[in-house]
């Protein structure tokens, strides 16, 4: 492992990251939730009117929308938890405004593809697929999206203390998910997209998925670096564990 390094800018964003980013994301929780209260009645009646025996792709595409709304309110919430729980110091801190902002969009971003889907000139968002592959699409998409989400879920869990949002190293976690993929996480938000997509396969949400994703991929590229320079373990990790899709370069090796 290398030695710790820190800058005055990697000082202020590890600071700005440990005590306003858990206020940010219980607020994120607060609204979420107001949401879901105040359309309770409105998801009690959808859920009433469903048949377990025969969900149409309407129902499908409540049950995601749902579910999407309930993950939102406990991933803010365990962000918030596992950034106030960190106690040690990270061994490297942001040196590089990319660092800062390109997390920033990742995490963030989301909540401004509405504007970007907007954007789009009406000529050209359209349904890509006919309307006769709806029905299965539908389907898949939420199945995409549900196991994103829990995914997602785990392997925020399984990072602890080494969770944060700007690129930084903490101690590097090379275990459990992450013994198959070193970014589960970011592979839990393609299946997410991807799901989405399906369940509005509008050319919109594609345009804005695509590039959700190549920020995702330049975000997680970010990290590697920072990782590698500081720890041979890490690098000897990354030659065996494939980026994203488990299986393309073997299981890792490494032991913990």
């Amino acid at each position: 492992m290398g030695e710790a390094k820190t800058t005055a800018m990697g000082r202020f964003a590890d600071r700005f990251e440990s005590y306003f980013f858990p206020v940010i994301f219980l607020c994120l929780a607060g609204k979420d939730s107001y949401k879901l209260i105040r359309d309770s009645g409105l998801i009690r009646r959808a859920f009433a009117g469903m048949d377990p025996l025969d969900l149409t792709p309407g129902d499908f595409i409540t049950l995601s929308s749902v579910l999407m709304l309930v993950y939102l309110v406990a991933s803010s919430l365990l962000s918030a938890f596992l950034l106030m729980r960190r106690s040690s110091a990270p061994k490297r801190t942001p040196d590089n405004w990319l660092e800062i902002v390109v997390p920033l969009v990742a995490t963030f971003g989301a909540m401004g593809s509405s504007l970007l889907i907007d954007l789009v000139p009406s000529g050209i968002d359209r349904l890509i697929l006919p309307d006769e592959a709806r029905g299965v699409a539908t389907v898949i998409g939420s199945a995409f999206v549900i196991s994103g989400l829990v995914i997602s879920m785990l392997a925020e869990w399984h990072l602890n203390t080494s969770y944060g949002v700007f690129v930084q190293v903490r101690e590097p976690v090379m275990t459990g998910m992450y013994a198959h993929v070193r970014h589960p996480m970011y592979a839990s938000y393609f299946f997410v997209n991807l799901g989405i997509f399906l369940l509005y396969p509008m050319v919109s949400y594609g345009l804005c998925s695509l590039l959700f994703m190549g920020i995702l991929v330049f975000r997680a590229r970010l990290e590697e670096a920072k990782l590698s320079d500081y720890s041979e373990e890490y690098r000897e990790y990354k030659k065996v564990t494939p980026m994203i899709v488990p299986g393309l370069k073997g299981r890792s090796r490494v032991k913990r």
